[in-house]
């Protein structure tokens, strides 16, 4: 019972990061398609 508590643990961890992840990944997608030419500049 213990381990599956940990194994689950560590699942969820790992989905909370993806999930996360995936919102900071499609929050500059909509900023960079807002602003290419604001980031051109540092890219």
């Amino acid at each position: 019972m213990w381990v599956n508590e940990r194994v689950n643990e560590r699942v969820n961890e790992r989905v909370n990061n993806r999930g996360i992840i995936g919102l900071i990944k499609g929050l500059m997608q909509e900023r960079i398609i807002k602003n290419r030419g604001f980031l051109n500049r540092f890219l």
